[in-house]
């Protein structure tokens, strides 16, 4: 190989080292590099708050609170009762009345929340839903979650899995314990991503005050979603909630969530406690 023939080489292979570490130092910069709302996620342990009592929450699902439209039911394990070191949360729910006929829809759900972290490891949701059938397992691991959906409807099956690859990461009911469990001062705010069903969110809490409902002592929260995008984490509206949802508390020694608000399509529907009865 004469001079200019080895230089050539020489050029290529030096092209080639310079793409690759170029390539390499981009894609490293891509992994390190989070959005700013999660950079902005704060470390937050469990709150020193006493633990839920043990028991089964009912809730009645209204329209304004006028047109009965479902019932929901929570029933909050003792810990380790199933298992050690887990709270089992079992629900279920379905609509009834008129909003049964527009909507008709039934689900049960599965929930193991860790005792002392009020992180979530398992969850399992089924719903039947206008002939569909919906079979949602998801595994909150200690760095991502795994989800694995279910649908049939007829003679037609669809499975769907992804991998949501963050964490900690919260389900509905570990959430609403986690909050509950924080100081709840006016002003405070609490920031987590959740994965209740098929796709993750960051849920935004904050604590606007205390104030009578129902001739009970509350406090009021305002609950904020945005949808996480799979693809490149970033945040998207939550279009099926019109404003920010509003949750209470008693406020009490058992700090009960009372009731739940939320302003969809159709309007302001609600789910207002009806009972408790410990175990």
């Amino acid at each position: 190989m004469n001079k200019r023939g080895f230089r050539f080489v020489q050029e290529v292979m030096l092209c080639r080292f310079a793409i690759s570490l170029s390539t390499l130092m981009l894609s490293v910069g891509m992994v390190s590099a989070a959005p700013k709302w999660k950079q902005d996620l704060k470390p937050i342990k469990p709150g020193n708050y006493p633990p839920l009592t043990a028991g089964k929450l009912e809730y009645s699902l209204s329209w304004k609170g006028l047109l009965n439209s479902g019932k929901l039911e929570f029933d909050i394990g003792k810990p380790g009762a199933h298992k050690p070191g887990v709270i089992v949360i079992k629900s279920t729910g379905k609509s009834t009345g008129p909003g049964g006929t527009i909507f008709p829809y039934n689900g049960h759900g599965w929930s193991e929340v860790k005792v002392d972290s009020l992180m979530p490891s398992f969850a399992s949701i089924g719903e039947s839903k206008r002939g569909k059938h919906i079979k949602t397992e998801l595994h909150y691991l200690s760095d991502k979650v795994t989800l694995r959906e279910v649908t049939k409807q007829k003679k037609k099956q669809e499975v769907k899995t992804h991998v949501f690859g963050q964490s900690p990461v919260y389900d509905i009911g570990s959430a609403i314990l986690f909050i509950r469990s924080q100081r709840l001062n006016k002003g405070d705010e609490i920031k987590l991503m959740i994965h209740p069903y098929a796709s993750p969110y960051l849920l935004k809490a904050k604590v606007l005050g205390k104030e009578r409902l129902n001739n009970q002592d509350c406090i009021k929260l305002s609950l904020e979603l945005h949808k996480i995008s799979l693809k490149d984490m970033s945040l998207k509206p939550y279009k099926k909630l019109k404003e920010p949802a509003l949750l209470w508390f008693s406020d009490d020694g058992k700090r009960l969530p009372l009731e739940v608000r939320s302003k969809v399509f159709i309007g302001d529907i609600r789910a207002t406690l009806e009972g408790f009865k410990e175990a």
